[in-house]
């Protein structure tokens, strides 16, 4: 045991202390499994000693608490996962993360940006991600109208290859947009030019006082 935890620690696992984030929950049980699985350590029980030798403030606290309702010699890695999961990300949590990623738009991220979303979210929606034809299809259905419309009619079942072409449509785009935006400021400095442009002075007829004002001054001797 000594030996194993001694490797265990080498590895630099992450503590867990109950944060609130369901997320970082996730996260933390990813890393401590994938550690766990490069040692080779298959037991059980000792997989799950070495876990929440990991758990620090609450969630050392709450630990105590569920051992008092376990049976430690019979308890397998998956229920433990289950029991942990269940506490620190909720059905609840999961159900809106699903939400979240079936009304998942590009709008006003960047490709780049919008790929990182998706790919956060799919895990959660493995039903409509685990086919990667499928996962192409919904990936290119969030994309901005014009983007999309350009990756559509490719028929695309990859999807690096969707990522990488929505990626080059979106800068030939932002390049137009610098090529017309230059245009309209080399026009704006320049400005007016040519006699023909040149306003002018529009005639304004004497107003009554100023009529009145001259015959006073014609009728003097």
């Amino acid at each position: 045991m000594s030996w194993l935890l001694h490797e265990f620690k080498r590895q630099n696992p992450p503590s867990y202390g109950g944060e609130p984030d369901p997320l970082v929950a996730e996260s933390w049980l990813d890393q401590i499994e994938r550690i766990l699985d490069t040692l080779g350590i298959r037991e059980d029980q000792m997989r799950v000693t070495l876990a929440v030798y990991q758990f620090t403030g609450e969630a050392y606290h709450w630990w105590k608490m569920v051992k008092r309702g376990q049976d430690m010699e019979t308890l397998t890695w998956e229920r433990f996962k289950d029991i942990f999961l269940r506490k620190h990300f909720p059905e609840g949590v999961r159900d809106a993360k699903l939400e979240e990623f079936l009304k998942l738009a590009q709008k006003e991220k960047t490709v780049m940006g919008y790929e990182a979303k998706f790919a956060e979210l799919s895990r959660f929606a493995l039903a409509l991600t685990e086919d990667e034809a499928m996962k192409t299809k919904r990936f290119i259905k969030g994309l901005r109208p014009y983007i999309r419309s350009k990756l559509v009619p490719l028929s695309l079942r990859s999807y690096s290859e969707a990522v990488d072409r929505a990626i080059l449509v979106e800068e030939e785009m932002k390049d137009t947009e610098r090529i017309i935006g230059s245009k309209r400021d080399g026009q704006k400095s320049q400005g007016p030019s040519g006699g023909d442009n040149l306003k002018k002075p529009r005639f304004q007829p004497p107003s009554q006082q100023q009529q009145q004002q001259r015959q006073l001054g014609s009728s003097q001797p």
